[in-house]
């Protein structure tokens, strides 16, 4: 026995009242992209005025100039009033770092995106450094080189992972962490 077809009707939303979902409203969509692996340096001191520089990645929400400009200024108003930096719930800076990787626990392996993680690494003026100047650069349109920079005698370096096995040992970190 052949079942009937039933008609598709569409339904106007204007026309189901607000109480009738289970939360008593709408569900909320942010159609703004995330930007992934979006890469930075963290300079780390290891001398009398030398660094080590490195590099992780972010996955930022993705802003525009102006809420970039209103970003910056909410995040400095909220340091300079003595704000609880990482605070899950008033830092303005929280809800837009959304994960990294290159980041390892002490001793412990990668570090795994989770709410107490997030807030630990935002109490970090490097890392708030970090994810305000890799903002401004996804923002700005400055990109990362597209080829590693090649050896004084123009051959590859021996031994050493070239930029496409070191973001494959990445994925995986990602991957087993994740």
């Amino acid at each position: 026995m052949a079942t009937k077809k039933q008609k598709h009707e569409d339904i106007d939303a204007s026309d189901v009242p607000l109480d009738a979902f289970d939360e008593g409203g709408l569900f909320a969509f942010d159609a703004r992209p995330v930007v992934r692996n979006w890469p930075v340096g963290i300079r780390v001191p290891v001398g009398p005025g030398q660094f080590r520089i490195h590099e992780i990645r972010f996955d930022l929400q993705y802003r525009d100039m102006n809420e970039y400009q209103e970003l910056y200024e909410r995040v400095t108003a909220f340091a300079a009033a003595g704000g609880k930096l990482g605070d899950p719930l008033a830092d303005p800076l929280y809800p837009h770092l959304r994960g990294w990787s290159g980041i390892a626990a002490q001793g412990k392996g990668a570090l795994g995106y989770s709410d107490a993680a997030k807030s630990q690494l935002l109490s970090d003026p490097r890392i708030r450094g970090a994810v305000l100047e890799a903002t401004m650069k996804m923002v700005l349109g400055i990109e990362e080189k597209n080829s590693e920079t090649p050896p004084e005698d123009g051959q590859p370096q021996a031994g050493g992972p070239n930029r496409a096995a070191r973001r494959a040992a990445e994925a995986k970190t990602r991957k087993v962490t994740g």
